[in-house]
């Protein structure tokens, strides 16, 4: 066995020179990194603002509604979810803040899509509006 490890630190010090132990451990190092990167902690959920076990409530004369029409604490017709969209223009522009440039609208073409991403289906919506 002692042989086996001191063929294999040769062979180590004759391709990689004597700080061997160096890159072995950056090697180590590095897959370490790459793991922790692709299999560590993702972004966080979108949490539902309904409990998924009480996905719609009984209204006492045999209608059904769900949680998402009423506010739980009033009773009362939910009017929006979020205080900074109130309106379908302040949604889009959250969404335009919160996705930074992300993915907005999609065409299906073949067996894929073609994206619009937030910013230019604003820059479409600005000049639409000065026609």
């Amino acid at each position: 066995m002692s042989e086996f490890v001191s063929s294999t630190e040769l062979l180590l010090q004759t391709y990689l020179g004597e700080a061997w132990w160096y890159t072995v451990s950056g090697v180590v190092a590095g897959l370490m990194c790459a793991s922790w990167f692709f299999l560590g902690p993702g972004p966080e959920p979108f949490r539902c603002p309904v409990d998924i076990h009480k996905q719609s409530i009984d209204t006492g004369d045999g209608v059904r509604v769900s949680p998402l029409m009423l506010d739980l604490k009033d009773g009362k017709p939910i009017e929006y979810l979020y205080e900074d969209a109130k309106t379908l223009h302040e949604v889009f522009m959250r969404g335009l803040r919160i996705a930074r440039n992300g993915k907005c609208l999609g065409t299906k073409i073949g067996n894929g899509y073609q994206w619009l991403t937030y910013q230019q289906v604003h820059q479409v919506d600005f000049f639409f509006n000065y026609l």
